[in-house]
């Protein structure tokens, strides 16, 4: 499995974008994949509403039944992330982690 770990802040930086392509585009390939949210990009998104931009594409990840795991309990209807206490698992499991 490959884990996309999306930390950094997506207000100030869209290097995010790259990883959601990636994930996207590994899920296409039909390789395991799973993008695990951080640091300043799991704060961002407690912080701001649902219609950030960052956060509408996360909503992408659904489209390709891609998990979405954050750090800080960001679940909401609208945000279409997964809360989880399993990150280090996911993480153990991991095969490589890229990060954005």
């Amino acid at each position: 499995m490959i884990v996309i770990a999306l930390e950094s802040d997506p207000l100030r930086d869209v290097s995010y974008e790259q990883g959601l392509d990636i994930a996207m585009t590994l899920a296409d390939l039909e390789q395991e994949v799973k993008v695990v949210i951080l640091g300043a990009f799991a704060a961002a998104c407690a912080k701001e509403d649902a219609h950030a931009v960052f956060r509408k594409k996360l909503l992408q990840l659904d489209l390709f039944d891609i998990e979405c795991i954050s750090a800080i309990d960001t679940t909401d209807e609208k945000s279409g992330l997964t809360d989880s206490r399993a990150i280090i698992s996911v993480l153990n499991e991991a095969q490589r982690i890229l990060t954005f």
